[in-house]
């Protein structure tokens, strides 16, 4: 396999965030030493999950080279007036990241 292991603050806090906790995002990376995915950051600004502005500080959250793993609590209402909530997996690579 990759060698790349999930430390256990990591997935504490996908498990945080999975049972719908005030963070409206957060991003995970790779440690300096390339062996495991560590937490990065939380939504920190007191920003409601699920609204353009959760969304909007998390694209400003991840950085222009550097690769970030991230979760998103997107919140949806469809015509019928009935809201839905789900988590969104981001994979951020942008092409100015290293290899």
């Amino acid at each position: 396999m990759s060698g790349i292991s999930v430390a256990d603050p990591a997935i504490n806090l996908f498990y945080a965030i999975k049972a719908k906790s005030a963070f409206a995002w957060a991003t995970w990376r790779i440690n300096a030493g390339g062996n495991a995915v560590v937490g990065d950051l939380v939504a920190a600004d007191g920003t409601p999950p699920g609204t353009p502005a959760a969304w909007a500080s998390l694209l400003a959250s991840l950085p222009p080279d550097d690769c970030r793993y991230a979760v998103y609590d997107y919140t949806h209402v469809n015509s019928e007036g009935r809201q839905f909530q789900k988590l969104v997996f981001v994979n951020w690579a942008p092409d100015t990241a290293k290899v």
